[in-house]
C-alpha cells in the first residue's frame, strides 16, 4: 500500500511539473520557431563603373540570391568611406514604385543605412533565386582608393521556410564593389564667409548638436564643402585634416560631433571652405 501511495505521490508531482512546461512551451513556440536559421541568403553588390568621377553621381545596385528560400523581409546594411563617398539616394524595389517589385514596403527612413523592405504577400508569391531589391546612389567627394560591401552583422533575410513567413535566414556578404578616383579636388574659396550657428539640444538634455549654415559663394557646379571646427579657439588657417568635422554638398551642415554631441558650455569655432572639381 505504502508503495502506490508513493507512486501516486510522483506522480502527482510530475503532473505539476510537466503541465506548466507543456503550457509554457506551447506558448513561447512561435518565439523560439522565429528564432530559428533557415538556411543562407547572399546579398551581392553590382555597379556598372569601377572608375566614377569626382562629384558625379554612380549607381550602386543590391542583389539577393535566396535560392529556393522565399523572401518576406530584408535589412542591408553597406559599409563604405564617408570620407570619399556620400550616399545620397535609396531607391528600393517596392509595388508602389514597380508592380512586380519583390518587397511592398520600405519601413526605414528614406535614403538612409540600414534600410529594412518588408514583403506582405501571400507565400506563393514571395521572391526566390537572384532579384535585385535596390539601387544605392553615391556621389565620390575625394580622390582615392576604396571598396563598397555588405555588413553582414547588420544585415538579415527573413524567410518563409514552408510553415512560416517570418524565419531567420543567414546574411552573407557577396560580391563588393572597388571604386577608384582619379580626379583632385580644387579649392576656390577658404574661410566662406557668412557662417550661421544654430544649437540644437540633443535628446539627453546635456549635451548639443550644431547646425552650420552658410552662402555659397562659387557659381561653379558641381561644388563640394569641407566643414572643419575646433572648440575653444579658431580653427588653424591651413585646416588641419583632423579639425574636419565633415563633407556635404549642400550650404548646410549638422555637426553631432561624431555622434556624441557638445557639452553646453563650449564655444566652437567653424570654417567652410569650397572645392570643385580640377580642370
Amino acid at each position: 500500500m505504502a508503495k502506490h501511495r508513493t507512486l501516486a505521490f510522483w506522480s502527482i508531482i510530475f503532473l505539476i511539473i510537466a503541465i506548466p512546461l507543456t503550457v509554457y512551451l506551447a506558448i513561447t513556440r512561435q518565439f523560439i520557431f522565429k528564432g530559428a536559421v533557415a538556411g543562407q541568403v547572399t546579398v551581392n553588390l553590382i555597379s556598372a563603373t569601377s572608375q566614377p568621377n569626382l562629384l558625379q553621381e554612380f549607381t550602386v545596385e543590391v542583389h539577393l540570391n535566396s535560392g529556393t528560400l522565399q523572401v518576406s523581409g530584408a535589412t542591408v546594411n553597406v559599409n563604405y568611406d564617408p570620407n570619399l563617398l556620400m550616399l545620397t539616394k535609396v531607391d528600393p524595389e517596392v509595388t508602389a514604385v514597380t508592380a512586380s517589385a519583390p518587397f511592398t514596403d520600405l519601413v526605414s527612413p528614406p535614403n538612409d543605412m540600414p534600410f529594412t523592405l518588408v514583403a506582405q504577400k501571400a507565400a506563393n508569391q514571395l521572391s526566390t533565386g537572384s532579384f535585385k531589391i535596390a539601387t544605392l546612389t553615391f556621389l565620390p567627394v575625394e580622390s582615392g582608393a576604396g571598396t563598397i560591401e555588405v555588413d553582414p552583422t547588420g544585415s538579415s533575410v527573413v524567410v518563409n521556410n514552408g510553415t512560416s513567413t517570418d524565419v531567420t535566414a543567414t546574411a552573407v556578404k557577396g560580391t563588393s564593389v572597388a571604386h577608384t578616383v582619379t580626379q583632385q579636388l580644387c579649392r576656390v574659396e577658404a574661410c566662406t564667409s557668412s557662417v550661421v550657428l544654430q544649437h540644437q539640444l540633443r535628446p539627453d538634455n546635456a549635451t548639443f548638436n550644431i547646425d552650420v549654415s552658410w552662402s555659397a559663394v562659387s557659381t561653379q557646379t558641381p561644388a563640394v564643402y569641407k566643414v572643419f571646427h575646433n572648440i575653444g579657439s579658431a580653427v588653424p588657417a591651413d585646416h588641419p585634416l583632423q579639425y574636419l568635422a565633415g563633407t556635404t554638398i549642400n550650404s548646410s551642415f549638422r555637426d553631432t560631433r561624431g555622434g556624441i554631441g557638445f557639452q553646453k558650455q563650449s564655444t566652437v569655432y567653424y570654417d567652410v571652405d569650397t572645392y570643385i572639381a580640377c580642370p
